[in-house]
């Protein structure tokens, strides 16, 4: 058993109803804060995980940056995109943020 393979972002909704895992970088630059890391986020596409990202920002975050949407969008086409094989996941989810 290797790594697992990388696959392209999904930007639309597959027939197959696939489920993918976004590992995708962030960091919050001063003066709102100064930290950053990491979240894995399921999702099928990459609107469902930047709507994921933003819900799990809240709302001080999201309007804090009038190009909030610009900056997650950038994050997702830097996340690195794995398949996921066998799952019973029923919403798009954040997992885990790991947070410096």
């Amino acid at each position: 058993m290797g790594r697992p393979k990388k696959v392209l972002l999904p930007q639309e909704q597959s027939e197959q109803d696939k489920w993918y895992m976004f590992l995708v970088n962030y960091w919050v630059p001063f003066p709102s804060s100064e930290y950053g890391g990491l979240q894995c986020v399921i999702a099928r596409t990459v609107e469902e995980a930047k709507e994921v990202i933003k819900e799990h920002a809240g709302d001080f975050m999201v309007g804090s940056f009038k190009d909030a949407d610009e900056r997650i969008q950038m994050r997702l086409n830097k996340a690195e995109v794995y398949e996921l094989v066998g799952t019973e996941i029923k919403e798009p989810c954040l997992i885990r943020s790991f947070e410096t």
